[in-house]
């Protein structure tokens, strides 16, 4: 997952794009940016392997009879996130209840090997066409499927039981390690990701500074070199903060209304999306005279204040160094045209970075009112 910060140990989005090393194999970077705890996915790797674990420990120890339901209830309803897990393993549960019921009725009545096939082949068929609109539905086919397909012998309604406990176990063992081990907490990773937009577009901003200090005749490399990477920073950075927003209006944990930090949260979202925006078309056609520079200046000060108090609200640490950027080489008086492209992308900017102060201090407020 992109986290605003260049993977390489030592160097941030605002490192100058001539001294970072671009030679290391994507593949590497990648490795050394998720071989760490502090990774979402290896985390989710290292619980599923001790949830795997204990699921054998248990089957061994309580000798209990098709046991692999049990593992494979665990391993499949766990996921990276808590909302996630909670919601999958609240689903497989309730439908194979439901199913177990259906699967035990189902048992009784049926006599004969045919109506047992051409009952399966039906349960087959749901289960296959509801996979892609509910979970719940899904697992409740799913259990008369597989419980007729394994009874030892015809009219063994009790061994739909086994299949309910067994699923409600592997639940259980899948929501207490969510909670015990690694517990993900969205408000944290939020909070963590929108400070990391910042920093991004912090970096951004400095990026377009230094391509306007190039000479014209170096200015499409300086494109390449850049401007490319630091606003494709901030694309990363916003898709990753977007998604964990979808994920919590997504499973707002069982219908319950989305939080004003949510609201907040989403906000930031959007208009640092359109800052970006608005710097991408200022890059293009601004120029570097001294009041274009100081209002940018003052633009990145605001930046770093947010990222600073989002961090406090995420307990990491700020990305982005908390000195002034130096200015390029001032290029001469320039008046100011009110109607011209630059000057419009300028005053929504500051607008937009009101917003987020705006948002940020809601966000910072609701914290402090846990």
């Amino acid at each position: 997952m992109w986290t605003g910060v260049d993977p390489r140990p030592g160097t941030t989005l605002d490192t100058p794009a001539e001294v970072i090393d671009r030679s290391t194999p994507d593949w590497l970077d990648g490795l050394r940016q998720n071989w760490t705890t502090s990774s979402l996915m290896m985390r989710h790797a290292l619980r599923v392997c001790v949830v795997a674990a204990i699921d054998v420990l248990i089957i061994r120890a309580f000798n209990i009879s098709h046991g692999y339901w049990l593992a494979m209830t665990s391993i499949i309803v766990l996921q990276p996130y808590g909302f996630g897990t909670v919601r999958r393993s609240y689903q497989r549960v309730i439908g194979t209840v439901g199913g177990g019921i259906l699967a035990a009725l189902l048992a009784v009545l049926l006599h004969n090997d045919p109506a047992m096939i051409a009952v399966v082949t039906v349960c087959s068929v749901l289960t296959l066409a509801s996979y892609a609109v509910h979970y719940g539905w899904y697992s409740f086919f799913l259990t008369p499927t597989f419980v007729l397909l394994s009874l030892p012998y015809l009219s063994d309604w009790r061994f739909a039981g086994i299949r309910v406990f067994t699923t409600f176990l592997g639940g259980v063992v899948a929501v207490a390690a969510m909670r015990l081990l690694w517990p993900e907490n969205l408000s944290t990773e939020l909070a963590r990701l929108l400070a990391c937009c910042s920093c991004a577009a912090t970096a951004y901003v400095r990026a377009v500074l230094q391509f306007w200090s190039t000479p014209v005749d170096q200015r499409r490399a300086a494109e390449r070199t850049v401007l490319a990477p630091a606003r494709r920073a901030c694309g990363l950075s916003s898709q990753d903060a977007e998604e964990a927003l979808d994920r919590v209006l997504l499973e707002p944990a069982f219908g319950t209304s989305p939080s004003p930090k949510t609201e907040s949260a989403l906000t930031f979202a959007t208009y640092v999306r359109r800052f970006v925006a608005c710097l991408t078309t200022l890059a293009s056609v601004g120029t570097a005279d001294s009041r274009t520079v100081a209002r940018l200046t003052a633009v990145t000060q605001k930046l770093q204040t947010m990222e600073a108090a989002l961090a406090r609200e995420s307990n990491t640490a700020p990305c982005s160094a908390t000195e002034p950027a130096a200015e390029p080489a001032f290029r001469g008086p320039v008046l100011v045209n009110p109607s011209s492209l630059a000057e419009q992308m300028l005053q929504r900017m500051e607008r937009q970075v009101g917003v987020l102060e705006r948002a940020t201090a809601s966000i910072a407020i609701d914290h402090l009112g846990r």
